[in-house]
């Protein structure tokens, strides 16, 4: 089935709440900190006697701080108009379907729904199913 006339959708599920932007905003924080803190691990960039995973622990932390605080003010700066979910959805306006020859007048009578559950008379499921 090939689809045409392809046009964006976007659909407004709800605004976020406070707790939400603050949430989202740490956790992005908290992954970008931990990345930081395995990054300058990686490549020597601090002093030997801190663990690896003390600095990624720490790094992590701040992180997600300093990315609850930046989302915050981001939220409280636009007054919550721009935080809001959205589905995005592809919806096409026509399909195409494409069929082998010999199966050609079967595919047209099961889209127009003549051959009620999709089976003719005689058949098996195997044999009526059109990939």
């Amino acid at each position: 089935m090939i689809g045409a006339d392809l046009r964006d959708v976007a659909r407004h599920r709800g605004q976020l709440t406070t707790v939400d932007v603050t949430g989202r905003g740490a956790l992005s924080g908290l992954l970008i900190g931990a990345a930081v803190g395995w990054l300058l691990r990686l490549f020597d960039l601090t002093t030997d006697s801190l663990s690896t995973w003390w600095l990624v622990f720490n790094t992590a932390v701040l992180g997600a701080i300093l990315g609850a605080a930046v989302a915050l003010l981001g939220y409280v700066v636009t007054q919550g108009r721009r935080s809001f979910t959205t589905d995005d959805l592809v919806r096409a306006g026509e399909f195409e379907v494409m069929v082998d020859a010999e199966l050609a007048d079967r595919a047209v009578r099961m889209l127009h729904g003549d051959l009620g559950e999709g089976r003719t008379q005689g058949s098996s499921p195997e044999q009526s199913r059109v990939a």
